[in-house]
């Protein structure tokens, strides 16, 4: 299963962006031991917008987008971020739209697939 990391990546000073996408990644990496599941951390694009000349910010936004089309679903890693990030509110809205399951945590992830609480 192909799970879709989304959590906000923007933030006022360059070290809270590197605190986000650290977040991103440390989730995703936990995702990543759950038994045949496969997370996509939007947040290594970092490394593609360090480029000059900088792609437009449109193109994150498609990007993920794109990516979260061939995902199997969404994990949410703040609720809050529904309110505050532009693009996983974009995000909420394409898998509401598509029906792709939405999960708003590990646990729950673990949960609908079964495994329970087990580190799986």
């Amino acid at each position: 299963m192909r799970i879709y990391i989304a959590y906000r990546y923007s933030a006022n000073n360059v070290i809270d962006v590197l605190q986000n996408i650290g977040k991103a990644i440390r989730v995703g990496h936990k995702v990543a031991q759950i038994k045949n599941v496969f997370p996509f951390i939007p947040h290594l694009d970092c490394l593609v917008a360090m480029q000059e000349p900088a792609l437009p910010l449109e193109y994150y936004y498609n990007c993920s987008i794109a990516y979260l089309e061939v995902c199997d679903a969404m994990l949410l890693v703040d609720p809050y971020d529904l309110i505050i990030s532009r693009g996983v509110l974009k995000e909420f809205e394409y898998c509401e739209e598509k029906g792709k399951p939405v999960f708003y945590g590990i646990s729950q992830l673990k949960e609908w697939l079964g495994y329970g609480s087990k580190n799986i």
